[in-house]
């Protein structure tokens, strides 16, 4: 009896329960009489998040030999004629010993060695098969429909991993081999990384992106589901701001509860870098949270959040390939003010001086580089005059109402009592209320009335009526004098 033969007839216990033999191995085992019927349609479910990922399964092998009891089964493998050439060249490549007159497919299910049995998926995944099925996923699994035998697949975002169909003798369908591995059905065995970026704003809640004034200090919440360390070997994260500087050390927590990332943060805060590898082997599939805090320097600020590393192969993954990458931006808005007279609109009012407060809380003052800060009170407040057009600017605010404070009038104009107005602040449109002599132009901007004193009514043309009447109004009172003095002249007579 050759080698060959005499290996056909041992029964090997499996120990590939590893990331890519999903299905347990299929070894050879004793010879019977029955056999399977290699062109029986059947099928592989993949099972997980499998959405975004391509499946294609390539046959390797048929059953041979084949005993079922109780729903399980032994079986040989023989290596397909068209690959068999291509599955001794990446056992070769893997360091698995194929004896002389042995199928290399046998070989392969004979192999104790998970490190090896890994490295020829990879090897024979990069061989140029002829692919027998492919399926894209969808929700949380995936059919592949083929005939019965032994196959490759391969994830477009994961590791390549070894199955057997079910196999069927008889009246019998086996759904599991006698050493327990399953059969026609595997777990992804997923590489693809994920990260979500969130901003955080004053009390509000996180969001996918916010508004905030320039100069704030806002919040950053980045989740990573933790992937399986027997598929990724290596992860890192790293944090990119821009239009804004980190102001404090970036912390982390697992489930809830505190960890330590030892972040490297740029010398100009603007970016950061975590390896997170020593916290793979421990947490499969717990929740990382990376929580920090920045200043606002712009009116656009982006963050843009990436995971990259390498697979149980050795292969990059890059978040642009398999790794995860997310992006939250924040923004501020302006407005103007133009301001006229109430006489005459087009004539522009220089001079005219606000000053600006949150509705229903501290005044704001800003400095030269656009940036918004708390005044200590209305003294503090930053001052904003209007220009030879009549314009002044409110730039960099975010979302929220503001109360604007008309403070000094223009020359020859002037206020009635105290004179404020709302603008609320809206993703970039900004609307106005609660002053008559204030409208909107457009979706930023508005019109500011001011009524004039008597020189500036003489101004605009409208003074000599006023000063008609005032006169009148005088001879009146002079008249209704002397006739009262002429009545008591003559009672006196």
């Amino acid at each position: 009896m050759n080698q060959a033969k005499r290996l056909a007839k041992i029964a090997i216990p499996s120990t590939l329960a590893t990331v890519l033999l999903a299905g347990g191995l299929v070894p050879a085992m004793m010879a019977e009489s029955a056999f399977a019927v290699p062109t029986d349609n059947t099928t592989i479910t993949v099972n997980g998040k499998v959405d975004g990922h391509h499946f294609t399964a390539y046959k390797l092998a048929s059953f041979g030999n084949v005993t079922i009891t109780g729903g399980k089964a032994t079986a040989t493998v023989t290596s397909e004629s068209a690959v068999k050439a291509k599955i001794a060249s990446a056992a070769q490549t893997a360091g698995i010993t194929v004896a002389n007159g042995q199928d290399p497919a046998d070989a392969v299910a004979r192999e104790s060695s998970s490190a090896k049995v890994q490295a020829f998926a990879k090897a024979l995944a990069e061989a140029g098969l002829t692919q027998t099925a492919a399926t894209d996923g969808k929700g949380s699994s995936a059919t592949l429909n083929v005939t019965e035998g032994w196959y490759l697949v391969t994830d477009s975002r994961g590791l390549p991993m070894l199955v057997g169909t079910q196999i069927k003798s008889g009246n019998q369908t086996a759904t599991a081999m006698k050493n327990g591995g399953t059969l026609g059905v595997i777990d992804i065995k997923s590489t693809s990384l994920n990260v979500d970026k969130k901003v955080k704003v004053g009390n509000s809640a996180p969001t996918d992106d916010g508004s905030a004034s320039v100069g704030s200090v806002i919040g950053y919440e980045v989740t990573v589901p933790m992937p399986d360390p027997a598929n990724v070997k290596t992860l890192k994260y790293q944090d990119t701001l821009t239009g804004g500087t980190i102001t404090d050390t970036p912390t982390a927590t697992i489930d809830g509860k505190t960890v330590s990332i030892n972040p490297t943060v740029a010398t100009n805060k603007t970016s950061f870098t975590v390896d997170l590898t020593n916290l793979l082997a421990a947490n499969k599939g717990k929740t990382l949270v990376i929580s920090y805090h920045a200043k606002t320097t712009a009116k656009t600020v982006t963050n843009d959040a990436q995971l990259s590393g390498t697979d149980a192969n050795g292969n990059t993954i890059t978040p642009d390939n398999g790794g995860g990458k997310d992006t939250s931006t924040v923004n501020a808005y302006d407005f103007d003010l133009t301001k006229v007279d109430a006489l005459s609109t087009g004539t522009k009012l220089q001079g005219a001086q606000f000053k600006i407060q949150k509705k229903g809380g501290a005044w704001l003052k800003q400095t030269d580089g656009g940036l918004w800060s708390d005044a200590s009170g209305e003294a503090d407040a930053t001052v904003f005059a209007t220009d030879a057009q009549g314009k002044t600017n409110f730039t960099g605010l975010g979302n929220g109402t503001y109360t604007i404070k008309e403070v000094t009038a223009p020359a020859d104009h002037y206020l009635a009592g105290t004179f404020t107005f709302d603008a609320t602040v809206s993703n970039g449109k900004t609307t106005f209320s609660g002053n008559s002599l204030v409208s909107a132009l457009d979706g930023d901007s508005a019109q500011v009335k001011n009524n004039p004193t008597v020189n500036g009514l003489a101004k605009t043309g409208q003074g000599g009526l006023l000063l008609m009447g005032s006169a009148a109004t005088v001879m009146a009172v002079i008249g209704a004098g002397c006739a009262i003095a002429y009545k008591r002249q003559k009672r006196a007579d």
